[in-house]
């Protein structure tokens, strides 16, 4: 039985997890992650892949690109939201994790970010 310590008010993790699987090509039991924040704004703080670190892994795939570029290619999001994830790559760029990848939903706590 698996244990899941959260509390969310919104889909935010499953958005993300979805990406990343995506990413990866993998089934949603293949991966798992750390997350720590709140609500609507927070950073993936670890990503494991079989046992493997997924940071590094999604470095290799992105292969130079931005995190931004590599999503477009793989990943529709089923809701038909499409904020192109161009603040959380520059966010990834500059500091080495992934927020929420929701573009939409962290802006409000970043307002250099607020008038995309």
């Amino acid at each position: 039985m698996r244990k899941f310590c959260l509390v969310s008010l919104a889909a935010s993790l499953v958005e993300s997890l979805l990406v990343l699987v995506n990413i990866e090509s993998l089934g949603k039991i293949e991966i798992k992650i750390k997350i720590g924040g709140i609500n609507h704004f927070f950073w993936v703080t670890e990503i494991n892949v079989r046992g493997k670190d997924g940071y590094e892994i999604l470095r290799h795939k992105m292969k130079g690109r931005s995190f931004k570029d590599l999503v477009t290619e793989v990943y529709v999001d089923g809701a038909g939201f499409s904020s192109n994830k161009w603040v959380a790559s520059e966010l990834f760029d500059y500091y080495g994790y992934l927020p929420y990848v929701a573009d939409r939903h962290i802006c409000e706590f970043l307002p250099q970010f607020s008038c995309l």
